[in-house]
């Protein structure tokens, strides 16, 4: 079975990467903060879809179409084609994320296992 990218020496630090930006869009504030966490939305949505097709872990079919799906949301509210608050569009980035882990959880504990049958 092919190991998902987080074991992965390589990717693992483009990962932990990704989420490094979360803590200079902080700093950065204003609409270069709304453009990182935009990059980091499609970074994680592109690593769990890429993960999900390498070793089928559960987790990640949910979480990696979820997070591009809020990318599109968040990349419509600072293009103005959106005026969805912004702590809404978390609320869906953390709903995907906790559905992902929560049904991962479920299948791991009936099956044994966190990964899909290929």
């Amino acid at each position: 079975m092919t190991t998902d990218l987080f074991q992965n020496s390589l990717t693992s630090p483009i990962n932990w990467g990704l989420i490094a930006l979360l803590v200079v869009a902080y700093f950065v504030g204003g609409i270069f903060e709304k453009i990182l966490w935009i990059f980091f939305f499609f970074g994680m949505g592109i690593t769990c879809v890429w993960n999900y097709r390498r070793c089928k872990r559960i987790h990640c079919q949910i979480t990696g179409y979820g997070f591009l799906v809020v990318t599109v949301i968040a990349l419509a509210n600072v293009l103005g084609y959106s005026t969805i608050h912004w702590k809404y569009i978390w609320s869906l980035f953390f709903l995907f994320l906790i559905f992902g882990y929560g049904y991962e959880f479920y299948k791991k504990h009936k099956t044994g296992t966190a990964y899909k049958k290929k």
